[in-house]
């Protein structure tokens, strides 16, 4: 027969090696863990009633108003979709005079008004409203969403620094406690057409750019946040430490130890028991 007519293909022999090898995708899949769904009501039930909700909120003075149908309703906040910030249109009133306007319309009963926070002149923070409830600020927005009304010291309205900046702290911390994107945060124009807040809707740039300053300090707050979290997680040195034994066995001693004289004489007498040795000890609860 013609030389390579007995010669097999080279690619239709199976290494044995080949053969036996499991294959690699032949495991069971690996199950990963859902990630956790945020739950904005249970966040707002629990700025009620734990206090390390707050933890890292810019300092705040607690003025909650009486409940009453005009200012303090006491309904349900029913979720958290944005933040809406007004001004207060009196010039050069403090935080403490608009919450106390607020506490008025239960007995002057003149109109439906309040809002969750009242930012002062000295940028102070008073809350007025409790999270887990609903404030007279926004209109149809009132079920989902915090408002922020701002004191202003001139009639344009525009925030003095200090105002400005406890504004840009308090929405970069509700963003980062809710989930919340700084380009959806709303005027209150954006909701009703009110010139509210009067400066920032005539200037949108303005607006813009404090947005964007709230987005800039948000960015800072979730690292701040990620680099407190590596922290804790971290081994400590110690804890990375072999305690394997040593491998070298102990040298034997050159010379061994004399017998104590003691040692070798027996003991004709056993100590009488000690009193204390008989006693139970009673654990107290």
């Amino acid at each position: 027969s013609p030389p390579d007519s007995a010669a097999a293909p080279a690619d239709s022999a199976v290494s044995p090696t080949d053969s036996a090898a499991a294959p690699t995708d032949s495991a069971a899949p690996v199950t990963e863990t859902p990630a956790e769904v945020f739950d904005p009501r249970a966040e707002l039930a629990r700025s009620h009633t734990d206090d390390t909700f707050w933890e890292g909120c810019p300092p705040r003075n607690i003025q909650l108003l009486t409940p009453n149908p005009y200012s303090r309703p006491q309904q349900a906040l029913d979720t958290v979709n944005t933040l809406v910030i007004h001004y207060v249109g009196n010039a050069g009133s403090s935080a403490m005079d608009n919450r106390n306007y607020f506490e008025s319309l239960k007995d002057s009963q003149a109109r439906s008004a309040s809002s969750h926070f009242v930012i002062g002149l000295d940028g102070e923070i008073v809350q007025c409203i409790p999270l887990s409830e609903m404030a007279y600020a926004t209109k149809n927005r009132n079920p989902d969403t915090i408002s922020i009304e701002c004191c202003h010291p001139g009639e344009d309205g525009q925030f003095n620094e200090y105002t400005y900046w406890s504004l840009v702290e308090l929405s970069a911390w509700l963003c980062l406690k809710f989930h919340l994107d700084p380009q959806g945060i709303l005027r209150h124009y954006d909701v009703t057409q009110k010139l509210c807040p009067l400066y920032y809707v005539e200037h949108p740039d303005e607006w813009q750019k404090l947005k964007d300053t709230i987005e800039v300090r948000l960015s800072e707050l979730k690292a701040e946040e990620a680099e407190a979290a590596a922290t804790v997680t971290e081994p400590t040195a110690s804890s990375t430490e072999s305690t394997a034994p040593s491998t070298e066995p102990a040298a034997p001693s050159a010379e061994p130890a004399a017998p104590s004289a003691e040692s070798a004489a027996p003991v004709t007498e056993s100590a009488p028991p000690s009193a204390d040795s008989a006693a139970e000890s009673a654990l107290a609860s």
